[in-house]
């Protein structure tokens, strides 16, 4: 940590920083809070979570990033709901119905109201901070606003050529919109004339968002997925091949939908983060709720009400917690690079968690066990019969087993799945659900198939015994055969799922299901098995997943106060490896294997420092700096740091010595706002 005096220290005081208080020597009120992978870092040092809203027909879900991510139902209705936009500072939803009817759901009991417009509406965004209502007419070429708190409906604008994509920037008070053949155009909500928000036309209908928080317009096509900065007005190409579509973004996310998903990806790397199962989805919202004042706005009379679930405040909220950082750690890494970690295991309903591989997969999990509901309906579409089966945690309401009414009790089976899965909230620290050779009690315990109806209650609520246990299995099962107080049932042996029609089975390939969970290197899928590899230097450690370097063992530095300590990863042992003088603090440090020097800040004298592990020699190898991180390209031979005050990231060769006038280059300057970690990729460049 850095020197600090006694009021240095009382600047992370508690309650400042809801996750990390970094002590910083270079921000102005001595310390900068932080948060985790994952979170978003709001203006009052709290962490806030990114949230996803989505419609799927006739339900609204939502589901908030981050460490754990985890999904739930938010409303449902008898009618479909066309998902325009979300107040997230009111908790108030807004849509459209199939009839272009604009409608807003408003927080508790979410009641359905209709807002008059006058025209059709196909597309609507609010503004946070007033609570206006910006919309599209279906005739593409009329946008409006209906203003609160009375909603009256008014033209703005009426457009010479249909328009494709509306947006709304309510933080800099603007309308965008695209139009084919027409450059982008934009209007301030003030009012006024529409300008040219970018010089070039926009050639054809294709999908787009914008990211409000990074002040982007993106867009796939044929020609690669596109990002245009409405800052610079310049337009960059982030992939040359996007097959995935887009329908949102948010920095440093964008969201696509395949039809049977929706799906986050990272856009700094476009690799896959997270999978949801959506089906049939009609509209998708994302955002970061702050703690911005907006006065709220008055509701009228509902003119239409329709009954639904309670719908719960949608601004994230972060539990408040204090942590201050007191050493600083870097790993001496050998040549060739340790294992990876192991993922940590988290809660959630059914959502995947896409860690990147080779093979890019989508495969819905679940893991946490839900709570089937005593009585669930289900539309059987087949044929156009539209007959309702009704599902309970034990019973199916099926005696006879011929194969049409088993596919029934089959299907009402699996809708009582789906329904669980998407339609409760999942309690955290429940365990993952019951696998097909497996029994799942009505208290949400996972039983051995072959326990069933053997005339002992193994289940707490004894939900394995009774009923149709003496029914006689006379389905055409793949694997095997078991009783149950549903009737016979199709089971699996382990590695294996069964299949949609109820009575075959299908491997399962946990390479590809797992991810990285899996193996922590290479992954070999077999008949209802797999088995782990590792890479030539590596050794399988007994649990037959993990992979050890075999070469010496891995050594951890820590600087605390003025001295610099060696852990062993394997072995714990520690060693003191160098100390400086007591009144001056290490603060961030980095090692060089090829010479074997450790390089380190000292913020006294405003240098960086090395010294040899072997020879103890001690230098100076630039001075004149401020930096809160240095990082070594043991490839390249040069050491980069940086300058949170200028907004810079410099560099330095490791074989320079300080001679009485900085020696170092300018690697980036420009939009760094004040830069404080660095991470270098020596191997790759």
């Amino acid at each position: 940590m850095p020197p600090c005096s006694q009021g240095d220290t009382a600047a992370c005081a508690p309650g400042l920083c809801s996750h990390l208080c970094l002590l910083s020597p270079v921000h102005p009120r001595g310390y900068k809070c932080a948060c985790p992978e994952g979170l978003f870092l709001l203006p009052s040092g709290k962490c806030a979570e990114l949230s996803i809203v989505y419609a799927e027909e006739k339900a609204i879900s939502l589901v908030q990033v981050g460490p754990g991510a985890r999904s739930r139902l938010v409303q449902k209705w008898l009618e479909p709901l066309h998902l325009q936009d979300v107040d997230w500072q009111r908790s108030v939803l807004y849509g459209t119905d199939d009839g272009g009817t604009l409608l807003r759901v408003v927080g508790h009991p979410g009641r359905r109201e209709a807002i008059s417009t006058g025209l059709p509406i196909c597309s609507a965004r609010v503004d946070i901070r007033s609570g206006d209502l910006y919309w599209l007419a279906c005739n593409r070429k009329d946008i409006g606003v209906s203003r609160a708190p009375g909603m009256a409906p008014r033209i703005l604008h009426r457009a010479r050529s249909g328009i494709q994509h509306l947006f709304l920037d309510w933080q800099r008070g603007a309308l965008y919109w695209l139009a084919r053949g027409q450059p982008l155009q934009q209007l301030s909500l003030a009012g006024g004339t529409p300008q040219d928000a970018w010089n070039e036309t926009w050639p054809e209908e294709l999908p787009a968002a914008m990211d409000s928080k990074a002040f982007t317009l993106l867009w796939s096509s044929a020609s690669g997925l596109r990002a245009l900065s409405l800052t610079k007005r310049q337009a960059v190409t982030l992939s040359p091949s996007w097959p995935h579509g887009l329908v949102a973004a948010f920095e440093p996310y964008l969201v696509s939908m395949n039809g049977t998903a929706l799906l986050l990806w990272d856009r700094r790397t476009l690799t896959l983060v997270l999978a949801v199962p959506a089906v049939d989805v009609q509209g998708v919202v994302t955002f970061v709720g702050t703690e911005l004042q907006a006065a709220p706005v008055p509701l009228p009379a509902p003119t239409k009400k329709e009954s639904a679930l309670p719908l719960p405040p949608l601004v994230a909220t972060s539990t408040m917690t204090t942590t201050t950082t007191t050493t600083t750690t870097t790993t001496v890494r050998p040549t060739t690079s340790t294992t990876r970690p192991t993922p940590s295991k988290t809660t959630t309903v059914p959502i995947a968690v896409h860690v990147p591989t080779s093979k890019a997969t989508v495969t819905p999990t679940t893991t946490a066990r839900p709570t089937l509901s005593k009585t669930t309906s289900y539309d059987d579409d087949d044929n156009h019969n539209h007959n309702h089966y009704y599902c309970s945690a034990h019973h199916l309401h099926h005696k006879a087993y011929a194969k049409q009414d088993y596919h029934r009790a089959n299907r009402c089976s699996r809708a009582n799945q789906l329904r669980t899965s998407f339609h409760l909230r999942v309690p955290a620290g429940q365990p993952a659900p019951c696998q097909s050779h497996e029994y799942p009690c009505g208290l949400g315990t996972c039983l051995n198939a072959s326990l069933v109806c053997d005339g002992r209650q193994d289940c707490a609520d004894g939900s394995d015994e009774g009923g149709n246990c003496s029914v006689p299995c006379r389905l055409p099962c793949s694997h095997l055969c078991h009783p149950s107080p549903q009737g016979p049932r199709c089971r699996c042996a382990p590695g294996y799922r069964l299949a949609e029609d109820g009575v075959s089975c299908t491997d399962v390939d946990e390479c590809k299901e797992r991810g990285e969970g899996a193996c922590s290197q290479t992954c070999l899928n077999a008949p209802g098995n797999y088995s782990c590899g590792c890479l030539p230097g590596y050794l399988l450690e007994p649990d037959g997943r993990i992979c050890k370097l075999t070469g010496p063992e891995p050594t951890l530095l820590v600087a605390v106060q003025s001295e610099v300590l060696s852990y062993g990863l394997r072995s714990g042992r520690e060693k003191v490896l160098l100390a400086t003088d007591k009144e001056r603090v290490i603060f961030s440090l980095d090692y060089d294997p090829v010479e074997r020097k450790v390089f380190w800040v000292d913020l006294g004298t405003e240098s960086i420092r090395w010294q040899g592990l072997d020879s103890g020699k001690k230098g100076t190898l630039v001075k004149g700096v401020r930096s809160d991180c240095i990082a070594v390209d043991w490839v390249g031979r040069n050491l980069y740091w940086t300058d949170g005050v200028a907004g810079q990231v410099l560099a330095t060769h490791l074989g320079a010595a300080w001679r009485g006038v900085p020696e170092y280059t300018v690697v980036l300057d420009g939009d760094l706002d004040r830069p404080h970690s660095l991470v270098l990729q020596p191997l790759a460049g």
